[in-house]
């Protein structure tokens, strides 16, 4: 008996130091940080962020219900997926915009002469170690090494999929500037990325820089990246504007009230990017169906949809290529304004209608 208690304390003191001083899981904020966030954050309370309204992680008594699903194919293509080689060119001070999708929720978008990286993963697996979890099943577009310069990385928050301990240390020294949700920079202090190169923001916070406009808008959504810290940094949306062009990025989360009125305070959109897969009934207000993300861009008055978060990792039990199918459906008649371009193929939004290969049924 003695002998298996002190087993259990030396596992549960070994999980403790993992838990602690292993550095992907990153670091959360110091009791001054805090009094600032209360400051500045309406939705931080007792120490934690919270969405707007009634929200729950998971809805009870979900397992006798089924997704909607329309797509016949597993749940993890076979033989992998096409992919692209990204035609970065240098724009110069165009104000043309293009978007490169690299998969999952990666984007890298070109305006005015400008490279803006969104939520950048290049690891393997979406998890806190190089060897296991949810492992990336489609090939990456390009390396960290092929990067252009970054002027700035916008990151939605702070789960493994969209924040990733071995890129931030692969691409930094490419980066100007990250923009970040209030929190999370603290995990990008611990893996020594330089104080002076981290911007954060509260929900409905602007900056401008390089051109642009960033505005950290609402999502509904969580946050954490251990069993200690969950929802201790906040998840945002993101409003990109420059002279020329507006654009939208929804990050994660369950579909409501807020991209309206987020359309109310900065008007129609000529793009967003929005999230569209890892949905289940289990978990609806986390994040949204396939029908609810085309709603959310309508709500939004977006011109042009492009659906990320989908093509790379699994973590829902929905058929890889379903978002697609079904946001397509959910447009109907309006089909034309959601491109579907391969992982890598970089899209010039001023000719986005020759992207609409739906290269997922060849």
């Amino acid at each position: 008996m003695m002998n298996t208690v002190i087993i259990l304390l030396l596992l549960a003191a070994g999980i403790g130091a993992f838990l602690r001083f292993w550095p992907s899981f990153g670091k959360t904020a110091s009791k001054e940080e805090q009094k600032d966030y209360k400051r500045r954050a309406a939705n931080y309370i007792d120490g934690k962020f919270v969405n707007d309204g009634e929200f729950s992680l998971m809805k009870r008594d979900s397992n006798k219900a089924r997704n909607n699903v329309v797509s016949q194919s597993a749940t993890v293509p076979k033989g992998g997926l096409p992919v692209c080689k990204p035609k970065l060119d240098d724009l110069g001070d165009t104000s043309d915009v293009t978007v490169t999708w690299l998969g999952h929720s990666t984007v890298l978008l070109q305006m005015d002469g400008k490279n803006l990286l969104l939520d950048p993963v290049f690891s393997k697996f979406a998890s806190p170690v190089s060897f296991a979890g949810p492992k990336r099943f489609s090939d990456f577009a390009m390396t960290v090494d092929q990067l252009p310069r970054i002027d700035l990385v916008l990151i939605s928050h702070d789960h493994y999929d969209h924040l990733d301990y071995a890129t931030i240390q692969a691409i930094d020294h490419k980066v100007a500037q990250y923009i970040v949700p209030l929190g999370v920079d603290k995990h990008l202090e611990r893996w020594k990325v330089d104080k002076s190169k981290l911007i954060n923001l509260a929900w409905w916070e602007e900056i401008s820089i390089e051109g642009f406009i960033i505005a950290c808008t609402p999502t509904r959504h969580f946050s954490g990246r251990s069993i200690t810290d969950q929802s201790k940094s906040l998840w945002c949306s993101w409003v990109i504007k420059n002279a020329s062009s507006k654009l939208f990025a929804s990050g994660d989360g369950g579909y409501g009230t807020h991209f309206k009125e987020i359309n109310n305070r900065y008007g129609a959109f000529d793009l967003a990017i929005m999230e569209c897969g890892q949905y289940d009934v289990a978990w609806p207000q986390v994040h949204m169906t396939p029908e609810e993300t085309y709603q959310a861009a309508c709500d939004l008055e977006a011109d042009v949809i492009v659906p990320i978060h989908w093509g790379a990792y699994k973590l829902a039990k929905h058929p890889w290529d379903d978002p697609a199918e079904r946001i397509l459906l959910a447009a109907g008649e309006n089909e034309n304004h959601v491109i579907t371009p391969m992982i890598g193929e970089t899209v010039e939004l001023a000719d986005y209608s020759s992207h609409m290969h739906r290269w997922w049924k060849d």
